[in-house]
């Protein structure tokens, strides 16, 4: 992520308000309302290890690289598991997909 003036290099990633604060504040938000993953719909294992592929993973939407003003913001981080959210890496969100189309028209 370059450096954007007014932001911290890491914001949203490495700060120590992002660790002791906002992290866990968004993981119990979703922990709580047992959030699936908003890229595939699939339930999330809340109590997986951290960095497995079920494990719950904070997903930042925009992604930091394109707006790190919201990197910190919870109303910008979504639940997600780990193996979706580095497959997404910093696409933007296709809200509109629906599925593959069962015959060519």
């Amino acid at each position: 992520m370059a450096d954007i003036p007014g932001y911290p290099h890491g914001w949203g990633r490495s700060t120590r308000h992002w660790r002791e604060t906002v992290k866990p504040y968004c993981l119990n938000r979703d922990m709580r309302s047992n959030a699936p993953c908003h890229i595939c719909g699939q339930p999330i294992d809340y109590h997986a290890a951290p960095q497995t592929p079920d494990a719950w993973e904070p997903d930042h939407d925009p992604p930091l690289s394109v707006a790190p003003q919201y990197g910190e913001d919870p109303a910008h981080i979504l639940p997600s598991h780990c193996s979706c959210n580095r497959s997404r890496q910093n696409k933007a969100l296709n809200n509109n997909q629906i599925g593959q189309p069962s015959e060519q028209w």
